[in-house]
């Protein structure tokens, strides 16, 4: 049985729809990840399965029960808040202590938890310092530990990194994975990050204009994209148009701007038809730089510019009047006019019907 279960949510406001039908299942102990830019309804939904907002249609249903008419309090769906919403008069335990003591416990339960949860988030020696007193990770993880001693069904995280510096991102990232995996925990997070998402969810859901565009794994999504816009948000990619001329069973060979290109067909999500117009996918990271003339899809090019990263550097090309991108790793300097072979794989290819956006 699913964890949580979204059948047909829908909301607007005034005229304008914010969330269309939509439908989502998130299974015991997944992350579930909803990926998009801003406006495209991921934080309303996640208000909707947190009960802050009313839907207009559709049902939420936690751990097999309807809850879609019940108040925050009583949905079990603890939530860790963007801003972090910690109270400034508490100390961090005392921050941890608040909603077990919403909640009637015990005393001794509520002080055992409360020192489990500082353990978990590694904030033991910090219990009696004010909220105010902390840096923004400390914050967040009090934030976090606050959320986790709730022990709901299922955990709620909007956008929890964004207030955070790169470096403490990369490492906040991997401690909510590790933590939510540790304790066997549900969530469903929202981020407009996609390395966010990629590093951590089980499954993302991208989102646009009030619906869920592509559902499935990191690697999937990153890999087969359905359209432009899941591919173009999930990470740096060229296109380019093409028409399909020969198809063979395990490939299929296009006419492009820049030559003819073979690809390969498993898992495709489009079966190319001879003489059909298509677009072709792929990633930077893909394409292979100073190639033999005679690789395939070898691609003659011209340097146009580097942009150095320290360990990558990506490298913009010119070929027959259509712009590509490489990155590299370790590369040597690039010298802008000179002339190169760059070659794409024929599986680093993605095919998409031309009419995606």
């Amino acid at each position: 049985m699913a964890m949580l279960e979204l059948r047909g949510v829908s909301k607007s406001y005034a005229d304008t729809p914010v969330l269309r039908s939509v439908d989502l299942s998130v299974e015991p102990g997944e992350l579930m990840f909803l990926l998009g830019p801003s406006g495209c309804g991921k934080s309303t939904l996640l208000r909707i399965v947190a009960g802050l907002i009313r839907q207009d249609s559709g049902s939420i249903v936690l751990n097999g029960r309807d809850v879609s008419g019940l108040p925050p309090e009583a949905r079990d769906t603890p939530m860790v808040f963007q801003n972090y919403a910690l109270w400034p008069h508490l100390d961090v335990a005392g921050n941890i202590e608040f909603g077990l003591k919403l909640r009637k416990l015990p005393r001794e339960e509520i002080a055992k938890t409360t020192r489990e949860m500082l353990s978990v988030v590694g904030m033991t020696e910090f219990a009696k310092r004010k909220v105010n007193e902390l840096s923004g990770g400390q914050q967040q993880r009090v934030a976090l530990a606050r959320a986790l001693a709730l022990r709901g069904s299922i955990l709620l995280l909007d956008e929890p990194l964004s207030n955070l510096d790169a470096r403490l991102r990369d490492l906040m990232r991997s401690e909510i994975r590790r933590i939510c995996k540790e304790r066997g925990l549900t969530a469903l997070y929202v981020t407009h990050d996609r390395r966010e998402a990629l590093s951590v969810g089980d499954r993302i859901a991208v989102m646009k204009v009030g619906g869920i565009l592509q559902l499935g794994t990191p690697r999937t999504l990153y890999r087969r994209p359905a359209t432009k816009f899941a591919a173009a948000f999930l990470g740096d990619a060229d296109f380019l148009d093409a028409k399909c001329l020969a198809s063979d069973g395990d490939g299929a060979v296009f006419e492009t701007a820049a030559g003819k290109l073979r690809v390969k067909l498993d898992d495709q999500p489009v079966k190319p038809e001879p003489n059909a117009p298509y677009t072709l996918m792929f990633h930077p990271e893909a394409v292979h730089v100073d190639a033999p003339e005679t690789a395939p899809n070898a691609i003659p090019c011209v340097v146009r510019d580097e942009v150095f990263l320290g360990e990558t550097t990506v490298l913009t090309l010119e070929s027959s009047g259509v712009t590509l991108h490489a990155s590299e790793g370790a590369a040597p300097e690039r010298i802008p006019g000179a002339s190169i072979f760059c070659a794409v794989p024929p599986d680093a290819f993605t095919i998409l019907p031309p009419e995606t956006r």
